[in-house]
């Protein structure tokens, strides 16, 4: 027998599910999230995403407060340094920001517990313990203790390779480097004073992002080898070689959480509805750390399906209609190709090296700065994008 027909159930609790129920709720959506209980997990220090202006203002309506920020740390400044050991810098003020930083550092596993507690509190998002096993039709799911679950529409929040999106026939290329991301959180001696850095080195960037003063968290794009794997586990050559290719700015001293390898495996759907069903997050996108634009994009697609939903309920319209998904779609797929490219050609450069970097730097230190309006223009987008 199926449970009660809903609004909206959302497929997957994870940062996008929790944070797309706590969208609809403050704008007094009924949902139910779809997903098993899970053990509260001691809170991670290495587990932070970069949120860009537009993403915290987002949050902030959300939550109607600001407190989430003290979950991380203000990005004052971002620096990139190549490969010749140029470094090119860029401050609020060269976009016309008032605020003195581009974005915060935040943790992700206290972002997503703070939008679980706002869902509890709001009475309005309830929780079915069972994860999703089998797509019906269109607005129908059974889950894995064989019941089924209705909806007028079926948000997929399940992360990458979506079993859910894949039974209904939405099949995401494939984009494989054989790289992967070593996360870690170092100390070092030289205050990082808010700055992002990342450094261009092949086979891919190594970026550092602002905790507190005195420490960062690391995303070390590297080969998929043996070798990568024993340079984790000595952790003293770790940080030699940690420090020489961060030209020993920061002068690192220690690792205070145990360095974690995250296979890099992009993924990109051709469309991000079916049947009564829409993507969000890594279930429709996915792609490498570098610039931070995961959780950024994933924000996007919920403020613009937030907007389309809110509309429809509130005017007593189906909030599943194939009008609604194609819009909600044709928005999200311009912008999610057009960051997902720009994230795989800056990547493509500095793993390829010699001509592709030469471009890249071209552009980055010569040619973009004699167009200032559309240099910042560009950097506006990768920030707000709403």
């Amino acid at each position: 027998m199926a449970n009660n027909k809903i609004p909206v159930l959302i497929s997957g609790n994870g940062a996008s599910g929790e944070l797309m129920a706590a969208a609809l709720a403050q704008s007094g959506v009924p949902c139910r999230i779809l997903a098993p209980d899970v053990p509260e997990m001691p809170i991670s220090q290495a587990r932070t995403i970069a949120i860009w202006r537009g993403g915290l203002e987002y949050l902030e309506e959300i939550f109607t407060t600001q407190d989430f920020l003290a979950d991380g740390y203000p990005i004052r400044a971002m620096s990139l340094i190549d490969e010749k050991a140029e470094e090119t810098v860029y401050l609020p003020e060269d976009i016309d920001l008032t605020d003195e930083y581009f974005g915060y550092n935040l943790n992700l596993q206290a972002l997503t517990k703070r939008a679980r507690d706002h869902n509890l509190a709001s009475g309005l998002v309830t929780y079915y313990p069972s994860r999703a096993e089998c797509w019906i039709s269109g607005g129908t799911l059974r889950s894995e203790d064989a019941k089924t679950h209705e909806a007028e529409l079926i948000i997929v929040a399940e992360g990458k390779d979506s079993s859910t999106a894949t039974q209904a026939g939405i099949a995401p290329l494939r984009y494989q480097t054989g790289t992967v991301a070593v996360i870690a959180v170092v100390q070092h001696e030289v205050p990082h004073e808010g700055f992002a850095r990342e450094y261009h080195r092949p086979p891919g960037p190594l970026a550092f992002v602002p905790l507190d003063e005195y420490h960062s968290s690391i995303v070390w794009i590297h080969h998929d080898t043996e070798a990568t794997r024993a340079l984790l586990a000595d952790e003293e050559l770790l940080l030699q070689k940690l420090n020489a290719d961060s030209l020993d700015q920061l002068e690192i001293t220690a690792l205070t959480e145990p360095a974690v390898i995250i296979p890099l495996a992009s993924r990109q759907s051709l469309t991000f509805r079916g049947a009564r069903m829409a993507l969000i997050g890594e279930s429709a996108h996915k792609m490498p750390p570098t610039g931070a634009q995961g959780l950024n994009l994933t924000l996007r697609d919920i403020a613009t399906l937030q907007k389309l939903l809110v509309s429809a309920y509130q005017q007593g319209h189906d909030v599943g209609s194939a009008e609604l998904l194609r819009n909600y779609s044709a928005n999200r797929m311009k912008d999610s190709l057009a960051i997902s490219s720009a994230v795989h050609l800056g990547n493509a450069s500095i793993r390829l090296g010699g001509p592709f970097g030469w471009l890249r730097r071209t552009l980055q230190q010569r040619l973009m700065p004699q167009f200032p309006t559309l240099q910042q223009s560009l950097i506006r987008h990768a920030l707000y994008g709403f």
